[in-house]
C-alpha cells in the first residue's frame, strides 16, 4: 500500500509519473520480520512532468489504451499538462491495474497467445479473470476498476487507497513523511540525467540500516 499511497499524493499534487511498470518498484533487500515488512518503492519519478510517445516492445503491456491509440495529445508545455491532468494521471492509474494483475496471479491481463497484436488485445479486449481469483474479490472490484479501457470512468488512486481491500490493510504513513519523499522527488526533476541515474544507483546499493538515517 506505500507504493499507492506515494502515488495518490503525487497526484494530489499535480505530479504524473508517466512510465510506471514493473521496472519502476524497488524492493527492500532484506528479510522480512513480524515487527518489519519488506516494502515496495516507486522509483524514477524523476520523468515527472515528461510524458512521451506510447511504449514499443515488452513494455506496451503497461501502455494506457488511450496512449496506444493516439487519443491523449502530448502535452507542448506546463499549461496543457495542467489542462489535461486528470487524464494523464488515469495512465498511470492504468499501469497500477496491470503491476497489480501481475502481483497477485503472476500473469499478465492482456496476452497475445493467439497471435492478436498485443496493441489491439490491449485495446479492445476485456480483462478475463481466472479462477484464482475466486479468493480475492475486493482485490479484482480494484483491478477491474483500474483496467477500465475508458479513462473518465477508471479508477483514480485516491478511490484505490479508499476501497476496503486497501483501506483495512494498508500501513499508515505519517504526511509529513510523504511531502519530505515528494519534495525530494521534485528536486531529483531538476537534476541532471546523470547524476540522477547515479542517486539511483547508490540507492539501490545503500543496505537497509543506513537508508533509514538517509529517509529520516
Amino acid at each position: 500500500s506505500s507504493d499507492l499511497m506515494a502515488l495518490g499524493v503525487a497526484h494530489k499534487h499535480g505530479i504524473v509519473h508517466g512510465r510506471l511498470s514493473d521496472s519502476s518498484l524497488l524492493v527492500d533487500n532484506f528479510e522480512p520480520t513480524r515487527s518489519q515488512q519488506r516494502s515496495i518503492k516507486i522509483c524514477d519519478m524523476g520523468q515527472t512532468f515528461i510524458l512521451r510517445p506510447a511504449r514499443n516492445g515488452s513494455r506496451i503491456d503497461f501502455e494506457a489504451p488511450e496512449s496506444l491509440l493516439d487519443e491523449l495529445p502530448l502535452p507542448t508545455n506546463f499549461r496543457t499538462y495542467q489542462d489535461r491532468l486528470k487524464a494523464f494521471q488515469a495512465t498511470d492509474c492504468w499501469a497500477l491495474g496491470v503491476l497489480l494483475f501481475r502481483m497477485l496471479t503472476g500473469k499478465m491481463p492482456f496476452s497475445n497467445n493467439a497471435g492478436t497484436d498485443m496493441r489491439k488485445a490491449i485495446t479492445e479486449s476485456s480483462v478475463q479473470f481466472g479462477g484464482e481469483w475466486r479468493s480475492m474479490k475486493e482485490a479484482q472490484e480494484v483491478v477491474h476498476g483500474l483496467l477500465r479501457h475508458s479513462s473518465r470512468i477508471r479508477m483514480t488512486a485516491d478511490q484505490v487507497a479508499r476501497h476496503p481491500w486497501i483501506a483495512l490493510s494498508k500501513v499508515h504513513i505519517s504526511r509529513s513523511k510523504m511531502m519530505r519523499v515528494l519534495n525530494n522527488v521534485m528536486w531529483n526533476t531538476m537534476e541532471t540525467t546523470f547524476k540522477k541515474f547515479t542517486m539511483r544507483v547508490i540507492a539501490e546499493d545503500m543496505p537497509p540500516e543506513k537508508l533509514a538515517i538517509v529517509t529520516h
